[in-house]
């Protein structure tokens, strides 16, 4: 159980170089995983962690950006609280129909989460303004999306 969650623990959201960060329930915003649980309940339907907290290193090798939310925020370039935190993950579901994909989009952005579309999976992130642009950008568009 991660942060209360019934739906997550703090495995699935550990970088995936085993090199220790998102070990911890501490290195994940509560704000994130609070919304993904209330999606999941809402949704009904379990989706999994495609990616989550990322050290430098594994951030680089997935193509990530500098300031991709997956990795620890960071002093000035992250709202204040989640300094040190993982603020963002890809979720995916193979039980995701067209219609229930944009519902769980629909509710991301409700819940004023930042979200990215990509062909297999969902960014979401608790970040805001000033330090990353709002709301939605598609993975295939040509413009940076800041993550």
């Amino acid at each position: 159980m991660l942060h209360g969650s019934q739906y997550f623990s703090v495995k699935e959201f550990s970088c995936r170089c085993s090199c220790g960060f998102g070990s911890n329930e501490t290195d994940i915003a509560k704000e994130l995983v609070f919304a993904l649980h209330l999606m999941r309940q809402s949704l009904n339907v379990p989706f999994t962690i495609a990616s989550g907290a990322r050290c430098v290193t594994h951030n680089a090798a997935e193509g990530g950006k500098p300031k991709s939310t997956h990795l620890a925020g960071v002093k000035g370039q992250c709202t204040p609280e989640y300094e040190g935190k993982c603020r963002a993950v890809d979720i995916q579901s193979v039980a995701w129909s067209t219609d229930l994909r944009g519902r769980a989009v629909a509710m991301a952005l409700a819940m004023g989460l930042r979200v990215g579309l990509a062909t297999t999976f969902i960014h979401v992130d608790v970040e805001s303004t000033p330090y990353y642009s709002e709301g939605v950008w598609n993975y295939s568009a040509s413009e940076d999306s800041g993550i």
